[in-house]
């Protein structure tokens, strides 16, 4: 194989590995993890994909040798911000340090100077909307990395000059373009799928509202409701049981069964009033608004009772029921904060009934320690 073929298969290898930060990235900002969060993870990510690329050189011509560590550094600093660069910068520092030679330094300032022309790019360029030349213009500022050449031997210098420098560039700039552009497109799919979940209200499968719809919903209700003396908020909390184990055992669509059947044994007993959603914790959430204490919580005890009295039939011919109770609150006002409420229900929640003590005394139908703990609240 000669020199040329070599280099450019050596090159696409080079890029496929750097092709997994787009995908990583698709993956993280889609889970349940912050977006901060996210990119601090990224940027580990990323560090170690620089990590990889200096131990995966790509050889010119025989002793012209280079690697494309400062990709992976300029789309850190361009597409996560500082929280993702700063691990990003910290692996791949240690990693140059750990190498060593003569040129350390001047590879440590490269690094530097490749996630700040990512910044700066991502600062030029804003929110607007990166097309081709935004792109191409990352590509072209990502050779400013190439600046730690003025910490190397004033010989050694101006032989990387006049021979690797622009090899380098030639490949550094459709390098950082390409796997910009894959990032770009990840982007572009969340924020999409992002804007397309806060519009929708209703989930589907189950017919319960979302945590964004109910939190409006809420905050519509308290800006128009009067204010009353001796009226608040009631929330009634459940779990249905462990959402992994249960579409592990019981199939995939078993979960939305056991909410969707939940949601219609609830909204029968508790009442048209009543709003009924499911958390960012996969709980039902029961909301009952312009209410009194007394009255609220024996609606929601009620409701429940008749919820969770029976089991759910599952499409494999099982039977489910919740394995907790659920934990109920009441707070006075119409301006309630809803993960006040939240905290304040979960606290209240009861643990699973498989505790040891429970069974050791005999526990108590379900039933009945809903309505002792109903009354305790009432008390």
């Amino acid at each position: 194989m000669s020199v040329e073929l070599q280099t450019f298969t050596e090159w696409f290898s080079s890029l496929a590995i750097l092709a997994v930060l787009a995908s990583g990235y698709g993956l993280l900002r889609r889970s349940r993890l912050s977006e901060n969060q996210a990119h601090t993870l990224l940027g580990g990510i990323f560090g170690a994909i620089a990590f990889i690329e200096m131990h995966m050189p790509l050889e010119v011509s025989p002793g012209l040798i280079f690697d494309l560590r400062a990709v992976p550094v300029v789309l850190a600093g361009a597409f996560l911000g500082w929280r993702g660069l700063l691990p990003c910068l910290l692996i791949a520092i240690a990693s140059r340090l750990q190498i060593g030679g003569v040129g350390a330094p001047a590879g440590v300032l490269g690094l530097f100077l490749a996630g700040s022309m990512g910044l700066l790019w991502a600062r030029l360029v804003g929110n607007r909307a990166r097309d081709g030349r935004a792109i191409v213009l990352l590509g072209v500022m990502a050779v400013g990395g190439l600046g730690g050449i003025v910490l190397l031997p004033y010989d050694v210098a101006i032989w990387s000059l006049q021979n690797i420098l622009p090899v380098i560039a030639m490949a550094l700039v459709p390098s950082v373009a390409i796997i910009a552009a894959l990032l770009e497109r990840e982007v572009r799919a969340v924020d999409t799928e992002k804007r397309l979940k806060a519009s929708v209200s209703v989930d589907p499968e189950t017919g319960l509202m979302t945590f964004d719809t109910l939190q409006r919903e809420l905050a519509h209700r308290a800006a128009s409701a009067a204010s009353m003396r001796d009226t608040g908020t009631a929330l009634a909390l459940l779990r249905p049981g462990s959402t992994r184990w249960i579409s592990r055992v019981h199939g995939a669509g078993a979960l939305a069964v056991v909410r969707g059947a939940l949601r219609e044994r609830l909204a029968r007993s508790a009442g048209p009033g009543t709003l009924l959603a499911l958390t960012d914790r996969d709980e039902i959430v029961a909301v009952m608004t312009g209410v009194d204490r007394m009255s609220a919580l024996a609606t929601l005890r009620h409701a429940f009772h008749e919820t969770v009295i029976s089991p759910v039939t599952l499409p494999d011919g099982n039977t489910l029921r919740p394995d907790h109770l659920p934990g109920m609150t009441w707070e006075p006002g119409s301006r309630t904060d809803l993960n006040s409420l939240l905290t304040t229900a979960r606290a209240e929640m009861c643990a699973p009934r498989g505790r040891k003590a429970e069974v050791a005394a005999g526990p108590k139908p379900l039933s009945d320690q809903l309505f002792e703990r109903a009354a305790r609240l009432q008390g």
